[in-house]
């Protein structure tokens, strides 16, 4: 652990040295304050002594925050200047995904993937129907050490090959659930175009994921999308179909729970922000599918933590579960569960132009990383928290399959070969899944 804290202090007093040279893109603006303001957050005076059960807080220190940012963004530079050496040290491990041929086709038939005129409905939605994509998520949506050589390239957002919001390069190298859709829709807009931080707009467009995001920010998050959707000149709120794909609580239970004393003001709270932002994306964003990846199974996700090497640092991982642990938390855990299915079942929440959607594509972990009872490695990146990009890959299959029919979550050995056990619309099955 010195090791790595000495790396940590190396890289940042490197990045100090060179800000003058590495600086953020110009067009970069910061419209964090005026967000969280709207939110409802209110500015505090710092207070180490006052850190704890949960707070959220926003303080003087924020006057600290470009230089945060420029340390991000020099860190992304830094690493984007390597990525034929990251790219050859990835393949090396076998955590890329194999590349298809130029002369294999695409498995699924693209034909009458697209509705002739946009349906009213959307139990008519069909893949190429979708016009929008956007995403929110914490770092692994962010795509933090997709590509990582070490344990300091974990601080680099490779947003670009994210599963959920990215969209570099296409289905033969970078399977993402974008990339997909791509196929059915080149006009798609709103995936992540390349690598970079979520404060460059041109970049990151709608996938606003952040590392560290919780449960708590998805209010945030949805005043974020629906200020950016309502700016952007290529986005015809009444018309565009758009789908907003979101993965986010593994840092709630992970980190957050073990913050508060009073375990259920922390779970209505968790409620409360969820039912909001919801609430805001229905009343402000029409024409809208939600994909929602509920939490892993606390048993499988136990299982998993236990199967990592001796060099992975649990409490690093997942403290709450592991050097944290204390009885009651896997009540709260499951219902945690329990409230996302609750809320997606809302009638409120299905309407002929909006409804979420829950998947279960993180139930089953260990069934993927798992081979012959060993935990492979290459699924995931130095830190070994964030997935790599094979693992990426494997999970944007396993959502796009989750889209046109129940995913059979006990199947999860076949999702490792997500091009050869993908599932096809067809002329009995057209249309996405809304329940």
């Amino acid at each position: 652990m010195r090791q790595i804290w000495l790396q940590i202090w190396l890289l940042l007093t490197l990045q100090l040295l060179s800000l003058r040279t590495i600086r953020p893109e110009e067009r970069i603006l910061n419209r964090s304050a005026q967000e969280i303001a709207r939110v409802g957050i209110k500015r505090v005076a710092f207070d180490a002594n006052s850190i704890g059960n949960g707070r959220m807080y926003y303080t003087n220190l924020d006057r600290l925050r470009n230089v945060v940012l420029a340390l991000r963004n020099a860190s992304l530079n830094a690493a984007l200047q390597r990525m034929d050496q990251l790219l050859a040290s990835n393949r090396a491990e076998g955590k890329l995904q194999q590349p298809v041929p130029a002369d294999q086709p695409f498995p699924c038939n693209l034909t009458q993937a697209r509705s002739g005129q946009p349906p009213s409905h959307i139990w008519e939605l069909r893949p190429g129907d979708i016009d929008i994509t956007a995403a929110f998520g914490d770092s692994v949506i962010a795509g933090n050490g997709l590509l990582s050589q070490r344990y300091m390239d974990v601080f680099s957002e490779f947003r670009g090959y994210s599963f959920l919001g990215g969209g570099l390069g296409n289905w033969r190298t970078a399977l993402t659930l974008p990339n997909l859709l791509k196929l059915y829709n080149p006009q798609l807009y709103g995936f992540a175009r390349t690598h970079g931080l979520v404060a460059d707009r041109e970049k990151s467009v709608f996938n606003i994921a952040e590392p560290m995001l919780t449960m708590r920010d998805l209010p945030y998050q949805a005043h974020v999308l629906i200020e950016r959707l309502r700016s952007d000149p290529r986005v015809n709120m009444q018309q565009h179909w758009k789908l907003l794909n979101i993965q986010v609580g593994m840092n709630d239970m992970c980190f957050e729970l073990c913050s508060w004393t009073d375990t259920e003001q922390y779970l209505r709270l968790q409620r409360q922000h969820a039912y909001r932002a919801f609430s805001m994306l229905r009343d402000h964003v029409p024409r809208l599918m939600i994909n929602w990846i509920l939490l892993p199974d606390l048993d499988d996700l136990l299982r998993t933590l236990r199967g990592f090497p001796a060099q992975c640092n649990l409490r690093v991982i997942c403290s709450c579960l592991t050097g944290n642990y204390r009885a009651h938390y896997p009540d709260a855990v499951r219902r945690l569960q329990r409230m996302q299915w609750e809320l997606a079942e809302l009638p409120e929440f299905r309407r002929n132009d909006f409804v979420i959607v829950p998947h279960q594509v993180l139930a089953n972990m260990s069934g993927i990383v798992y081979t012959q009872g060993v935990l492979s490695t290459r699924y995931f990146t130095h830190d070994c928290m964030h997935f790599s990009q094979r693992m990426h890959a494997i999970m944007a299959g396993a959502l796009w399959n989750s889209m046109l029919q129940p995913l059979n979550v006990t199947a999860a050995r076949a999702w490792r070969r997500p091009l050869q056990n993908m599932v096809c619309p067809s002329a009995e099955r057209p249309f996405l899944r809304i329940s």
